[in-house]
């Protein structure tokens, strides 16, 4: 049951990011944040969050071109025994992934693009709510 909600894991952590941000920056400055701004101040976490992930990303994706074909054939070598159980078809994509890099630059394209959506909209979903939540009346 738990292992269902892994995949809405990230995105709650996201969520959170921007509460947070609003809860530590009322916190410690002792002002509260109108709606928007707490949203704003979600925007510019998400920004930070965004340009870390992004950064990961790329230099994962330059050891896949350089290591690529090397990183398949390990896949294969330890399919028995590995944590991370992958079927054929899998590894199948991953081979034509590394071998075009074409269609792994597209790829990799629209996962950034996904990814600065997601990281950007939910903290500031997450830093408006937080905004409301600690608003002094």
């Amino acid at each position: 049951m738990i292992l269902q909600a892994i995949p809405f894991l990230p995105a709650v952590i996201a969520f959170l990011t921007g509460f947070l941000a609003v809860y530590s920056y009322s916190r410690f400055s002792g002002q509260s944040l109108s709606v928007r701004s707490g949203a704003r101040l979600g925007w510019i976490t998400g920004i930070f969050s965004f340009g870390i992930i992004a950064l990961l990303i790329t230099m994962s994706t330059i050891f896949v071109v350089t290591q690529g074909k090397a990183v398949v054939e390990r896949v294969k070598e330890y399919q028995g025994g590995s944590l991370l159980h992958f079927n054929n078809d899998q590894i199948e994509a991953m081979t034509k992934l590394v071998q075009d890099p074409a269609m792994f630059a597209t790829e990799m394209v629209g996962l950034l693009l996904l990814l600065f959506v997601m990281l950007t909209a939910l903290p500031v979903l997450g830093g408006a709510l937080g905004a409301k939540v600690f608003a002094k009346e």
